[in-house]
C-alpha cells in the first residue's frame, strides 16, 4: 500500500460527530465551525498539496510521510527525517495547520509530546483558523491531550497565550464549557483569570456560556475573577439569564 492511500485510509476512519454545536444564544446556531471546515478538508489531496520550500518528488514522499505520521500518532516513522530535516515540522498545509494542530485532532498526544521535544514553538502555531493545537485539542473533545498543553503553557511561562482567540472569537475556554468539559474549563480559568474578560463576535462571554449550560462550578469559578465579563448576545447578559433559567444557585 503506498503512503497515499494509507493516509486516505486514516481519514476515511473518522467517526467522530463533528456537526455545528448551538451557541446556546437563543437557540441561534454558530455559523460553521473552522475545526469541522478542516476535518471536512482531511482528504488525501489537502494533506499532501503541502507549502514551498521544498519541492521534488523526495520532500514530496517526506511530506505524505510526515502527514500519515501525524494522523496516525507514530512518531518513529518520521524521526529520522525530522533529524536530518528539522524545519519540516513547520509545514503547513493548504489550511494552515503544523503537523500538530492535524495530531491534536485526532487526539495522538504521544505524537504531540515527540513533535514539541523538537520544537516548542509549535505549541502557539496558528492556522488560517486562528486557532493554536490547544483550541483544536479542545473542540476536538481531547480533554487529556488539552490539559496537556496547558500544563507546557505553565511550565513555559506561556499562560497568556491561552487568550488566543480564534476567528469567532472564541477562547480555548468558550469551547471547552460550550462542550461540557468542565474540569477543563475551571483549569483555564486557573491558569489565566483573564480568560473571563473575553468576549466572542456573538458577544457571549464565558460566564453566559456558562449560565446557558447550567455548569454552577464553573460560573462560580469565573464570578470570582477581576473584571468578569458578563456579556451575552442581544443585550442579554448572564444575570438576567441566571434569572430566567433559575440554573444558577
Amino acid at each position: 500500500m503506498d503512503s497515499s492511500t494509507s493516509i486516505s485510509s486514516h481519514t476515511n476512519e473518522i467517526t467522530e460527530d463533528t456537526g455545528a454545536s448551538s451557541s446556546f444564544t437563543n437557540g441561534a446556531l454558530l455559523e460553521g465551525r473552522p475545526l469541522e471546515v478542516a476535518i471536512s478538508e482531511i482528504k488525501t489531496s489537502s494533506l499532501l498539496n503541502l507549502k514551498e520550500p521544498p519541492s521534488g518528488a523526495e520532500d514530496e514522499q517526506n511530506d505524505n510521510k510526515l502527514l500519515k505520521a501525524a494522523v496516525s500518532g507514530n512518531f518513529s516513522e518520521i524521526e529520522q527525517m525530522v533529524l536530518q530535516y528539522p524545519q519540516i515540522l513547520l509545514k503547513p498545509t493548504p489550511q494552515g495547520s503544523t503537523c500538530l494542530h492535524i495530531s491534536s485532532i485526532f487526539g495522538k498526544e504521544k505524537f504531540c509530546k515527540d513533535v514539541l521535544a523538537q520544537n516548542q514553538s509549535l505549541l502557539t502555531s496558528l492556522n488560517n483558523y486562528r486557532e493554536t493545537p490547544l483550541i483544536v485539542a479542545v473542540k476536538s473533545g481531547h480533554v487529556n491531550l488539552a490539559t496537556t498543553f496547558l500544563q507546557m503553557y505553565k511550565e513555559q511561562g506561556l499562560n497568556e497565550k491561552t487568550l488566543i482567540s480564534d476567528i469567532n472569537g472564541d477562547t480555548a475556554l468558550h469551547h471547552a464549557i460550550r462542550q461540557g468539559h468542565r474540569e477543563l474549563a475551571l483549569k483555564l480559568i486557573e491558569a489565566e483569570p483573564h480568560l473571563s474578560r473575553k468576549v466572542n463576535k456573538y458577544n457571549e462571554s464565558p460566564l453566559y456560556i456558562a449560565v446557558m449550560r447550567g455548569f454552577n462550578d464553573v460560573f462560580k469559578g469565573l464570578w470570582g475573577t477581576d473584571r468578569c465579563s458578563h456579556k451575552g448576545p442581544y443585550d442579554d447578559n448572564a444575570l438576567h439569564a441566571a434569572v430566567r433559567n433559575d440554573n444558577i444557585g
